[in-house]
């Protein structure tokens, strides 16, 4: 594997590829349809990682008023422990920040240990847990938060 050669923000010709990416590392995965509504709103921000000139991770964010929620992370399991989701973490961190945002928030399934010890490590704190919020398989969602 290759050092991440650049993050950048997506630009619309980047959501097929961000679409298969998630179909790839999410067991429900959204649609294209899904990625290309996101465009619609400005708050909204995704950046897009990209190692030896191939995009292999994404984080998405959605903003209200001075906070927000990461919407989607993933990074192809042949690149993953390489850090690059925490780069792509760190990244939009500093964006957000500087757009206002003084809180963000995101759910995890409760199996995740590695996502899980990934946002332990990036200070966010567990907030409670949102019941049988996942499906394929039905599992519960830990709601996690970090002050900016």
């Amino acid at each position: 594997m290759g050092k991440i050669a650049i993050i950048r923000p997506l630009a619309p010709e980047d959501v097929e590829t961000i679409a298969d990416i998630d179909s790839k590392c999410i067991s429900n995965p959204w649609s294209k349809k899904d990625f290309e509504d996101f465009f619609k709103y400005m708050d909204n921000h995704y950046l897009v990682a990209e190692c030896d000139g191939k995009m292999v991770g994404f984080v998405g964010f959605m903003k209200y008023v001075d906070e927000g929620d990461i919407t989607r992370i993933a990074v192809l399991p042949e690149y993953r422990k390489n850090h690059i989701a925490e780069a792509l973490m760190d990244k939009l961190f500093a964006l957000v920040s500087a757009n206002g945002v003084k809180t963000i928030r995101l759910e995890v399934r409760e199996s995740n240990e590695a996502a899980k010890g990934l946002y332990n490590k990036l200070g966010f704190k567990e907030d409670g847990v949102r019941k049988n919020y996942y499906s394929s398989p039905v599992e519960d969602g830990i709601v996690m938060s970090k002050a900016l």
